[in-house]
């Protein structure tokens, strides 16, 4: 499969942004998928295997460079790891850093606030909700929700050296604000095209058998 291929069907049966996920097996049977790629239809057969990546994963360029790569923020940790991944990197001493959130679907606000709070100084998002106001507040690893700490991260780091972030049309939620916060304190370049625009931000409540996304 390459990037931009639409799942038409899976083992014959049509696909729905509502059916995609039940659809997919839950063992390594092989499974076939129907394609369309740039209008033309495509079969494809393979075994899904479960595998976890890492959500940050940190490289350092021949060139002194150091590429940051942030698949998602859903994962809890994210942004510790991300601090971590900072830590490393001013350990190699680098020339600059680039943050990779192309690709990036998002994920929870409070790591996205932990992992840009390893490149801005104490800051504040606030959100406008159906029912008010609420402040997030950064500052020294810990992050505060009105007045109550709600989470952390140990050892915090703030990278105050040159810093890109690489951005395309499928970063989305979080890692959209992510790129915008840092063009709005001027920390960062910006650099790639048009990202996917969604604009909102979700609210996952848990329930006895799942979570409700509001």
């Amino acid at each position: 499969m390459r990037v931009g291929d639409i799942v038409t069907q899976i083992d014959g049966a049509r696909v729905t942004p509502y059916s995609y996920y039940r659809q997919l097996p839950q063992d390594e049977k092989p499974v076939t998928f129907t394609l369309s790629r740039q209008g033309q239809a495509l079969s494809v057969r393979l075994s899904a295997t479960r595998d976890e990546p890492a959500p940050v994963q940190y490289d350092l360029r021949p060139d002194g460079i150091g590429v940051i790569r942030i698949s998602d923020f859903r994962q809890d940790g994210t942004g510790q790891k991300v601090h971590d991944a900072v830590r490393k990197a001013m350990t190699d001493r680098v020339k600059g850093l680039v943050l990779d959130l192309r690709w990036n679907p998002g994920g929870q606000l409070a790591e996205f606030m932990l992992s840009a709070g390893a490149f801005t100084r104490p800051s504040t998002l606030w959100l406008k909700q159906a029912y008010g106001r609420r402040d997030y507040t950064y500052a020294d690893g810990q992050l505060r929700v009105g007045n109550v700490e709600y989470t952390g991260v140990e050892r915090p780091v703030r990278y105050s050296g040159p810093l890109a972030v690489l951005v395309n049309r499928l970063s989305a939620s979080a890692s959209e604000i992510f790129a915008g916060a840092m063009q709005d304190y001027h920390r960062a370049l910006i650099i790639g095209g048009q990202t996917f625009g969604k604009g909102t931000v979700q609210t996952i409540q848990p329930l006895n058998h799942g979570e409700l996304k509001l």
